[in-house]
């Protein structure tokens, strides 16, 4: 709730909430995933993200997609610069 009002007071879309070890956890409003080469990373469940639908739903598609490489691995904020792309699922926005 605290990172949804520090957005919209500092006119952001979103921002990026890290966990206590400094590691990527999830967007304000939806899982995280990025995407390097042809592997797919999103942080494990221990580190403090969201359950969600959509992003259960995502790592099965991935999963059986034999072009691409599931990881599920704490991300430090580094690893997002670094990223060929990066993307957020959300059940209810879309």
């Amino acid at each position: 709730v605290l990172a949804a009002i520090f957005a919209k007071e500092n006119q952001l879309d979103n921002c990026v909430l890290l966990n206590s070890n400094k590691n990527v956890v999830e967007f304000t409003n939806g899982n995280i995933f990025i995407i390097k080469g042809n592997v797919i990373s999103t942080p494990p469940l221990s580190d403090g993200c969201v359950k969600g639908v959509a992003r259960k739903n995502v790592i099965e598609i991935i999963s059986k997609n034999q072009d691409y490489v599931l990881e599920e691995i704490s991300i430090s904020p580094f690893a997002i610069q670094k990223a060929d792309e990066v993307f957020l699922t959300n059940a209810i926005v879309g």
